[in-house]
């Protein structure tokens, strides 16, 4: 019984081990392809339900580096340099409109493959530059860190008419 204990604890070290040195640069392009795809599709599905749109393919972008505005927060500044891809689902803009021209975008670190930042088709999105992804994810998510699905509204013209004959 004790080497099975021993044999499964160091089993999950050896996958924790693995999954803290990811580096999906170093992936085959098929294998870090479907690994965007399911990271991605787990953080909509986590943070935005409602804007996951199955029925095109999602895009994923070229490795990308990111750069910051000096005038942002500190814990944004620490990560300018690094790389990562982004995984855009769009809709179909003949049946629903709104104000981004994707559904979802979901940026992913390459070096450990962990989701930076998602946004939605409202606009609206979360960061996960002070609290990663996986803690969040281990806090757990809850209801108001779900972004409601918002279709854009056109515009509305409104005429004045005070004052006119």
């Amino acid at each position: 019984m004790r080497k099975i204990l021993l044999l499964i604890i160091a089993t999950l070290c050896c996958v924790s081990s693995l999954a803290q040195n990811l580096d999906l640069s170093k992936m085959k392009k098929t294998e870090r392809n479907q690994y965007l795809l399911t990271k991605a599709r787990e953080a909509v599905t986590n943070f935005g339900p409602e804007y996951l749109r199955e029925y095109k393919e999602p895009k994923i972008s070229r490795l990308q580096t990111y750069k910051t505005s000096p005038a942002n927060h500190e814990e944004w500044l620490r990560h300018n340099g690094r790389k990562y891809y982004t995984v855009t689902y769009l809709y179909d803009t003949t049946k629903e409109h709104m104000e981004k021209e994707y559904a979802a975008k979901v940026y992913i670190w390459d070096s450990d493959g962990e989701p930076m930042q998602i946004f939605f088709g409202c606009g609206i999105g979360n960061q996960f530059f002070t609290r990663s992804y996986s803690q969040w994810l281990k806090d757990g998510v809850t209801e108001h860190d779900i972004i409601p699905y918002r279709a854009y509204k056109e515009n509305i013209t409104i005429v004045d008419t005070f004052g006119q004959k």
